[in-house]
């Protein structure tokens, strides 16, 4: 399965297979990030989106559990895009191949259940 931002991507390059508007619409309502993509950010930390800002879809809510400088697991921790763009803003999809992870399902799973307790 795609991540979700790779498939908003892949939508976007499909010349003439979607209305324009629509997948326009589309867009602007998920984000080009939207919840469950694994992302990398300009600190060199790869982050999970775990939730949205309704203010600006570009700078979603993210949970940072790895760092591609150390090649290592991190503390993960919950960062606001739009409060720390400079430092921590998107630079792309993550790719986590090369990478010592689960499977992207497994992963996923097991940052958006450390999130959620984060919160609770």
């Amino acid at each position: 399965a795609l991540d979700p931002a790779a498939a908003v991507q892949h939508m976007c390059k499909m010349e003439g297979a979607f209305d324009a508007d629509i997948l326009r619409s589309f867009v602007e309502s998920v984000g080009l990030y939207p919840v469950g993509s694994f992302v990398e950010l300009r600190s060199g930390k790869i982050a999970l989106v775990i939730d949205e800002n309704p203010g600006d879809k570009s700078q979603p809510i993210v949970q940072a559990f790895f760092d591609c400088k150390t090649r290592d697991r991190i503390v993960p921790h919950r960062i606001v895009i739009a409060q720390s763009a400079n430092e921590n803003g998107i630079i792309g999809t993550a790719d986590l191949s090369g990478f010592d992870l689960p499977d992207e399902a497994q992963l996923r799973e097991m940052v958006f259940l450390t999130a959620h307790k984060m919160v609770h």
